[in-house]
């Protein structure tokens, strides 16, 4: 599992992250879904994070700012290849709906 403090002031709707970047990913298809964590925040945004496609050891995490439930036009949407990558991009993210904490 992810800290979740790094999502303050988010609200938390699930977060089943539980990746592990130092074994190979073919050893843990269970883990790579689609759905691994989604944050709530004010003002109708989402901060959204999976892997896609989905069980294949091959892709990759995708983040998303996502507002007023509209998935097809994500705010933001970008690949990353690590954690650190995965948190500055949630960083980047809350300070562009102007969280500017954690």
């Amino acid at each position: 599992m992810i800290d979740e403090s790094v999502f303050a002031p988010g609200k938390i709707e699930y977060n089943c992250f539980s990746i592990s970047f130092e074994k190979p990913f073919d050893q843990q298809l269970e883990s790579l879904t689609e759905d691994l964590i989604l944050v709530r925040f004010e003002h109708e945004y989402t901060i959204d994070v999976g892997w896609y496609p989905e069980l294949d050891p091959n892709g990759y995490l995708i983040v998303q700012l996502i507002k007023n439930e509209d998935w097809n036009n994500p705010v933001e949407k970008t690949t990353v290849a690590n954690l650190n990558e995965m948190f500055e991009a949630i960083k980047r993210m809350k300070l562009a709906i102007g969280i500017n904490n954690g």
